[in-house]
């Protein structure tokens, strides 16, 4: 009987750590968005397939730069560049912030989607409504699909 009063004694404690609690997400989410540093950027980092991005978001005219060179030379296709400015349609105000980049490996493709993560992740240090419209576009998600490796036989 003992037995019993301990088990679900036990089972009433397991549940209420799983219980969901609104505030510690709502701050849990705060902690995951970037700041704006004295110089007015904000900094984040993308990653897909096996390409990171290290992005910087300061207020401008609509420059980006990639590696230091302009995004139309460095992605010369222009489904990437659609795919890179994305979050930047999403927010509304498309030319109000200049992005500098860097870039290393993987093809174009995967160095594309890493750096729209960062660029989505960087754009909430702006304004903290962006994170809703980016979660409902899929913007904030990281896509953990890699290549898989050659086996034998």
């Amino acid at each position: 009987e003992q037995i019993q009063a301990d088990e679900v004694e036990e089972e009433l404690r397991a549940k209420e750590r799983r219980r969901f609690d609104p505030e510690k997400a709502r701050l849990e989410a705060l902690k995951k968005i970037p700041v704006v540093d004295s110089l007015g950027r904000a900094y984040a980092t993308g990653k897909r397939k096996t390409s990171v991005a290290r992005v910087w978001v300061t207020e401008g005219t609509g420059n980006m730069i990639v590696n230091k060179k302009m995004m139309v030379d460095y992605f010369p296709r222009l489904e990437l560049r659609e795919e890179i400015y994305r979050p930047l349609q999403v927010t509304g105000k498309p030319l109000n912030y200049d992005i500098w980049c860097t870039v290393k490996g993987g093809g174009t493709t995967g160095q594309a989607g890493a750096i729209k993560l960062g660029v989505a992740r960087a754009l909430q240090a702006f304004d903290p409504e962006y994170r809703t419209k980016f979660k409902s576009e899929k913007l904030l998600t990281r896509d953990e699909r890699q290549v898989e490796r050659k086996k034998p036989g």
